[in-house]
């Protein structure tokens, strides 16, 4: 188990990298927003524009789409892993697996059937609001009473 917690481990973070990265980038936006207030020509203006359109780019659902797909690989191996624990219950483990699947089935369907991906956003967005809390339960109680 140990393992495969690392594996899970792994994919947790480096769902974390591809989606907190292109966030802390965008904050060049804020520098830029200050140069465009001080610019005195348009062609200062379009440069500036166009360099903030690209900085706007990196927060695009693809990197969204990627950390979330890394994060379902991790939820989807840590409620494999409690299956086969004593210390989870059976029901947070079923709907981590659920989460996963509907997550990984809105990544495929941004590109295969566009018009499913906000359903299934939106399902995915609850399934995880319910593990994360299921979960928090759990380790809560772990910590209070032990495995």
């Amino acid at each position: 188990n140990e393992s495969y917690m690392a594996i899970a481990a792994f994919f947790s973070f480096t769902g974390t990298a591809a989606f907190v990265a292109p966030r802390v980038a965008m904050l060049g936006v804020l520098r830029l927003s200050d140069q465009y207030a001080v610019a005195t020509t348009d062609v200062q203006r379009v440069q500036i524009q166009a360099a903030c359109e690209a900085l706007g780019s990196l927060g695009t659902a693809s990197h969204q789409t990627v950390g979330f797909f890394f994060f379902a690989i991790a939820v989807l191996i840590l409620s494999v892993v409690m299956l086969r624990s004593e210390s989870f219950d059976k029901l947070t483990a079923y709907v981590g697996i659920l989460t996963s699947v509907v997550t990984f089935a809105n990544d495929i369907s941004i590109v295969v059937a566009p018009v499913l991906s906000g359903i299934l956003m939106v399902v995915s967005l609850v399934l995880w609001l319910v593990w994360w809390i299921m979960i928090s339960r759990q380790l809560l109680r772990l910590g209070k009473h032990g495995s």
